[in-house]
């Protein structure tokens, strides 16, 4: 007599609690939304997903499990085979690839002249490309108007530069002979004097 495979999906939004000698090793995937995922399991009894928002099973037989991203956020993915065996997978899914948005984020501040000047940084919880540094009034401005052109992918931390009043003396050392300033009437002191003890004196 032929026995029927029969394979469950449930969705719930608590996890299951399993006895730890059942429990297999815990895989991580991250994926972007719109993806699919394949599990290769084998003689797959039932499949658990915690948040149905997340993942969604698109197909599901004995040998695999095909999944897709369906929005942001995070969830667990709980796979019982006919031993009673459980394997769980924990999965995120982003909206959006930020690896390709900091590469062309990265190439737009090279040719702005600006790349040299900032850190980049990705933040994936956030899901946006965070830019600090230091950067004079004239950089900021130009760094603004890029990162408004990324319509909020890009956090922009950075400060402007303090600036420093400096002051500019330009000196220019003359060497006149004393018989020409004579000439033309410019008379010097002779003989310059000290107040006492001014100037340490050595006799000889």
């Amino acid at each position: 007599m032929r026995r029927d495979i029969i394979l469950w999906i449930f969705f719930f939004t608590v996890p299951f609690i399993i006895p730890s000698t059942q429990a297999r090793t815990l895989y991580d995937y991250e994926l972007i939304a719109g993806q699919t995922l394949s599990l290769k399991e084998y003689n797959t009894k039932r499949v658990s997903i915690v948040n149905p928002n997340v993942v969604d099973v698109i197909k599901a037989t004995k040998d695999e499990i095909l999944l897709s991203a369906k929005g942001p956020g995070q969830t667990a993915v709980l796979i019982e085979d006919k031993n009673g065996a459980l394997t769980t997978y924990q999965i995120k899914v982003f909206s959006k690839d930020l690896n390709i948005l900091y590469k062309s984020f990265e190439k737009t501040l090279r040719d702005a002249g600006l790349l040299n000047k900032v850190v980049l940084k990705e933040n994936k919880e956030i899901e946006r490309i965070i830019v600090e540094g230091e950067l004079s009034p004239s950089d900021k401005a130009k760094l603004e108007a890029v990162a408004a052109s990324y319509e909020g992918d890009v956090l922009n931390l950075t400060k402007e530069k303090e600036s420093q009043d400096l002051i500019y003396i330009e000196v220019e050392v003359l060497e006149v002979s004393k018989d020409a300033l004579d000439k033309i009437g410019i008379e010097w002191a002779q003989q310059i004097k000290l107040s006492e003890g001014a100037i340490p004196s050595t006799r000889t």
